[in-house]
């Protein structure tokens, strides 16, 4: 900490897109990652394809040359095969649920994550903690385990368990609740139109699970959500949702990532600058695949200089 600038600090908390494929070192993309590795000391990267030998011969490599030890991430919710080639797929969560067998959730968890440091993945953004309530969901879908709350939180609780004893971190999402929406975040930006009181009972309920288990990691949602924070803003942003909810209510101290910073449910309606500062305002603690990564450093450490951000809270 003593040595890093304050850009390498804020880079320490900015997760890039990578592919896991052959690059020649004289090639454009093996640049972009080397310079965000070794020059900005960016903390993480987070692996979208990719084929297994690759992967590994990558991660190998960029770990090499990161002065500190990288983060590297993948959406690993039905296996290293939802994002790598050549690796084991395993049902989604749909189907696991279906089997309403803990012991089945916790075995596969636990293989996902063998698999995922084979090839130098130590944080698999799931599981998916999102109770599909809503059967127009174009986004979610059998990508939950269901749409019974206690059967959400005793599946996803017993995959988190076995990927955190297989030595990998798990990162539930999408915090507040991303199953009662009809609308993908990934194109706009959808708006949980949903009482206080039915919150807890339904999209909270199995994170409460969760973080009794002991959850390394949670992914906030692009989410609007009037019955936490009525200033319409997406819950990426909101200190109500993310310091007041899911900090002091709920009690999670454990790491805080942002879904993609680069889907549409942001980048229609707020500068990649500006939502950098505001997530960390906020509470965030990892930011995903920002859309410009530069500025984003930028705007960070301008607002810990003028005292907006305190530099404590970087540390």
């Amino acid at each position: 900490m003593k040595r890093l600038t304050l850009d390498e600090k804020i880079g320490q908390m900015i997760m890039s897109r990578a592919y896991g494929y052959y690059y020649s070192t004289e090639g454009d993309e093996f640049h972009r990652l080397s310079h965000l590795v070794s020059e900005h000391k960016f903390g993480g990267l987070i692996f979208f394809q990719g084929d297994v030998d690759e992967t590994a011969i990558l991660t190998n490599r960029l770990q090499e040359m990161s002065d500190i030890p990288l983060l590297i991430a993948s959406d690993f919710e039905w296996g290293a095969a939802m994002r790598i080639r050549r690796s084991t797929r395993f049902p989604e969560a749909m189907a696991i649920g279906a089997t309403r067998d803990t012991l089945l959730a916790y075995q596969t968890g636990l293989v996902i994550a063998e698999e995922s440091r084979a090839i130098g993945v130590s944080q698999v953004f799931a599981p998916v903690a999102d109770v599909n309530v809503n059967p127009e969901n174009p986004v979610i879908n059998t990508r939950s385990f269901g749409e019974n709350p206690q059967l959400v939180a005793d599946m996803a609780a017993a995959f988190a368990s076995g990927l955190q004893a297989g030595g990998v971190l798990a990162t539930a999402k999408h915090f507040p609740g991303h199953g009662d929406t009809q609308t993908d975040s990934h194109l706009d930006l959808p708006v949980i139109n949903v009482s206080r009181g039915r919150m807890d009972s339904v999209e909270l309920f199995p994170y409460r699970k969760l973080f009794e288990r002991g959850l390394g990691s949670v992914m906030i949602g692009h989410l609007v959500v009037p019955a936490v924070d009525q200033r319409k803003i997406p819950s990426t942003l909101s200190p109500l949702i993310i310091g007041n909810l899911l900090q002091t209510s709920l009690g999670f101290k454990g790491l805080i990532v942002t879904d993609a910073m680069d889907m549409g449910a942001l980048v229609n309606g707020f500068g990649s600058d500006s939502v950098a500062v505001k997530a960390v305002e906020a509470g965030v603690d990892m930011l995903l695949v920002l859309p410009d990564e530069d500025a984003a450093v930028a705007a960070i450490a301008t607002a810990v200089r003028s005292g907006r951000i305190p530099e404590d809270r970087i540390d």
